[in-house]
């Protein structure tokens, strides 16, 4: 720690002070926190240093060790990207600006008459967490985009979610601060956070930050019931008023005088949400989100759709208690005041899930993995319900006489529904009836708690087995694909997203995908020898009868002349690039970049290990993913798909990477390569992803290529492909004139995504080692299909472009012309 000088400044003098003024076990003294401690009163009474004293308390032990905790998490960081000078100038303005900010709007509000921000105005807090907190956000503006985001979101997210179900000045100060502290660290570093492109996350990196802000969303209740006295918006889904029942006797009396028909209300209520059952059934929603953001985490669309099935129903709830609520009689609203700040903010519970719902719905693309046992999860989940809901009629039966008043059949079956409605949603409605009995209160409180305890096991389950690639027919495609794949590029046909046709005998099969009315294959077909013609013929009869055109991408030479046999035109529209391994040498003039690459990795001591992402300890892991996330980041536009993978197509099975990592454990950068077998027996790789960090060694790439031929020279294989750049070639013989149309609509194309994907300059690369050059092709059937061929290929390699990234494309393809 002595390299963080600012963070042990920070941390020892809050626990010095703490101890010298008594203030470690449950804060300043009275006396003392009316002069240290910020807010509207401190301001009014002209206590203007307020803002950095409360900096160096805390409200007693928990807020101590939370501060440090924050401290020595966040900080170290925040010191290593920005220096001392600049964290410490952080942990100062940070909280200064942060508490005028909070103490001016809570001013306003005051004055504008909300009850909320009266209540603010009379409190004042002491938090050394809210300087640390609004320093870490600031810096997190000279970050990589891919921490960047994920601290913004999670921070700012427990902030905002504090001051919405606690509400305490404490809450508020600190939420305000860190807001703050974000719109320093873009003013202070323009350059890094404002950058001309849009920054849109990469698709694993969009799963991990919505399950993120699922998470903390749901986080809120919890916390709002570990908190005392909470005053926030939501305060009220965390209703857990009282642990003990109201007694029964008072609640007969009171409800039945005519004139006391409100207080009865108030009883039964305080009935309905008291107990340690209904403490836990409050908990649920925080339950099922986390299993549910385990799921969307790994973009599973069960988990989506379960996410989406939840937050519209956590809406619907709270429309429902906003509308009872305000149709309640004034001094039914009177008696909940103090459970809502303000009447108006009882809208703000349908809020805050339909936000997420409406996040969800917008990012639906992204969550495209399928599940196996999807059928079978419902089905237990249904049985449950089913299983929950009679227990609790037929025990409400058999218990009847432990209610007051005892129930019928009917009143049983009215209160089913609040069985498995978390009780804070129900503040608004009296129960019919409250247990008495041990046995009243154990189907009462208990029924649902149990039900959705198994429910949140079942979609575990689910969600963290493994995904659904195809079922049983892309099992056999990656067999028949090891061989006779055709094409150093099948290992491909594997991946999510695509779909298979057989031919009658099973022997041989067709990867394809359908956009639009095109079906796209990947490569032609594979599987047994000898079978290309018929597999050709039946292909584009299975397309025509579906209404389909069958239109083959990416095709080697013998599959070309097959089909143009056919009757497809065909156009060469890519160059495979393969290094014969046999006689490689990497001697003479032409090779020096490659030895010069190789003297200067033993200089840096970098080191090319050969692993599986599995295999890979969870570190290494990490870096790669923030790596590929940078890069992401860097061009502001999707990664391209279909014949080019991306970091989830790291962990496929088959898929081995090579990585450039020093004496420290830092990786370089990164390659991944996939196995080419015929007869079930290896012969080649074929290099897919390709990474650099952003300070690699120089020729890094040049590095790991080199070291890949020669590790796979030594285990005798036949050749190394660096495969197929999309949309680029090296030139072309003489084409028919549909097809030199084709061409020139594609190059567009590529003249359109170079200035941010490069196609020219990475084939431009490739060809520094010489490899020999195999032309790939493209045959469709009939000049009219040329339009839909495009659009398809151009969807197929970008499933994910935005309008908005669309439009940010041509602006910088107009910038590039400039």
């Amino acid at each position: 720690m002595s390299d963080y000088p600012v963070t042990i400044a920070t941390v020892l003098p809050v626990w010095a002070i703490a101890i010298l003024t008594g203030s470690v076990v449950s804060g300043p003294s009275e006396a003392l926190r009316d002069m240290v401690a910020t807010g509207v009163p401190a301001f009014e009474a002209g206590r203007w240093w307020t803002p950095l004293t409360s900096m160096f308390f805390a409200p007693g032990i928990g807020g101590y060790l939370l501060a440090t905790v924050l401290a020595l998490l966040l900080l170290p960081a925040v010191e290593r990207r920005n220096g001392s000078v600049r964290t410490a100038s952080l942990l100062v303005l940070a909280p200064v600006v942060g508490s005028l900010l909070a103490v001016g709007v809570v001013t306003l509000g005051a004055e504008l008459g909300s009850s909320w921000a009266q209540q603010l105005s009379r409190d004042t807090s002491v938090s050394a967490g809210a300087a640390i907190l609004g320093a870490a956000l600031a810096g997190t503006a000279r970050f990589g985009a891919l921490w960047r985001r994920r601290l913004r979101l999670l921070l700012l997210g427990w902030l905002v979610m504090a001051a919405l179900y606690s509400g305490l000045f404490g809450d508020v100060l600190r939420l305000v601060v860190g807001v703050a502290g974000v719109l320093l660290g873009m003013l202070l570093w323009p350059d890094v956070d404002r950058r001309p492109r849009p920054r849109a996350p990469s698709t694993p990196e969009a799963r991990a930050l919505i399950a993120l802000l699922v998470t903390v969303t749901a986080l809120g209740p919890l916390l709002a019931a570990l908190t005392h006295a909470p005053i926030g918006p939501l305060s009220v889904l965390r209703e857990v008023v009282d642990p003990a029942l109201p007694d029964l006797n008072e609640w007969r009396r009171v409800c039945a005088a005519p004139d006391q028909q409100a207080r009865c209300r108030q009883l039964a209520t305080s009935g309905r949400i008291s107990g340690f059952g209904s403490a836990l059934l409050d908990a649920v929603p925080a339950l099922l989100s986390l299993v549910i953001a385990a799921g969307l985490r790994r973009g599973r669309r069960a988990a989506w759709v379960c996410a989406v099935v939840l937050q519209v129903s956590l809406a619907v709830l709270g429309v429902l208690l906003a509308v009872l609520v305000l149709r309640d009689p004034v001094e039914r609203q009177v008696q909940l005041a103090p459970l809502w700040p303000s009447m108006p903010m009882v809208w703000v519970p349908a809020v805050v899930p339909a936000l997420v719902a409406v996040v969800l719905v917008a990012n639906r693309h992204r969550f495209e993995v399928r599940q196996a046992g999807v059928r079978r999860t419902v089905d237990a989940v249904v049985d449950v319900l089913l299983a929950t809901s009679a227990v609790w009629l037929i025990g409400g039966l058999i218990s009847r006489n432990g209610f007051v008043p005892p129930p019928n059949f009917l009143d049983l079956l009215i209160e089913l529904p609040a069985r498995f409605v978390p009780p804070g949603y129900l503040v608004a409605v009296s129960p019919r009836m409250l247990p008495a009995s041990w046995a009243a209160v154990v189907v009462t409180e208990w029924i649902g708690v149990l039900c959705w305890l198994a429910v949140a096991v079942l979609l575990a389950r689910l969600f963290l087995g493994r995904p659904h690639v195809g079922g049983q027919r892309g099992e056999r495609a990656r067999e028949l694909v090891r061989i006779d794949p055709r094409s150093n590029l099948a290992q491909m046909v594997g991946w999510p997203g695509n779909d298979y046709w057989f031919t009658p005998a099973g022997d041989t099969a067709v990867a394809y995908r359908v956009v639009g009315s095109v079906a796209l294959t990947l490569g032609g077909p594979f599987g047994a020898s000898g079978t290309d013609a018929a597999a050709i013929g039946g292909f584009t009869a299975f397309c025509r009868d579906q209404g389909l055109v069958p239109c083959f991408y990416t095709i080697t030479g013998p599959v070309e002349r097959h089909c143009a046999a056919a009757g497809f035109d065909t156009v060469r529209i890519a160059e495979e690039t393969v290094l014969p391994l046999r006689e490689l040498s990497f001697t003479g003039k032409r090779w020096q970049h490659v030895r010069s690459a190789l003297h200067r990795a033993e200089r840096f001591g970098v080191i090319a290990e050969y692993s599986s992402f599995a295999e890979l300890p969870s570190t290494l892991r990490t870096q790669i993913r923030a790596i590929s996330e940078e890069w992401v980041a860097s061009k502001g536009l999707p990664e391209m798909g279909f014949t080019l993978g991306g970091f989830d197509e790291l962990a496929d099975p088959g898929t081995r990477l090579l990585i450039a990592v020093d004496g420290d454990r830092r990786v370089h950068g990164v390659t991944s390569w996939l196995p080419v077998y015929r007869d079930e027996r290896p012969v080649g790789w074929t290099l897919d992803f390709m990474r650099r960090a952003d300070d690699a060694m120089p020729g890094v790439m040049e590095f790991l290529i080199a070291s890949a031929a020669l590790r796979f020279k030594g285990d005798g294989l036949e050749f190394l492909s660096l495969s197929a750049v999309p949309l680029a070639h090296r030139g072309s013989s003489e084409r028919a004139e549909d097809s030199a149309a084709l061409l020139r609509l594609l190059d567009r194309l590529a003249d359109e995504l170079e200035p941010v994907y490069g196609f020219r300059s990475l084939l431009a690369f490739k060809a520094k080692f010489q490899p020999d050059y195999h032309p790939l092709y493209l045959a469709y059937p009939e000049a009219a299909a040329l339009p839909a061929v495009a659009y398809a290929i151009g969807h197929a390699h970008l499933p994910h472009l935005r309008p908005h990234q669309l439009a940010q494309l041509i602006r910088l393809r107009s910038e590039a012309k400039g």
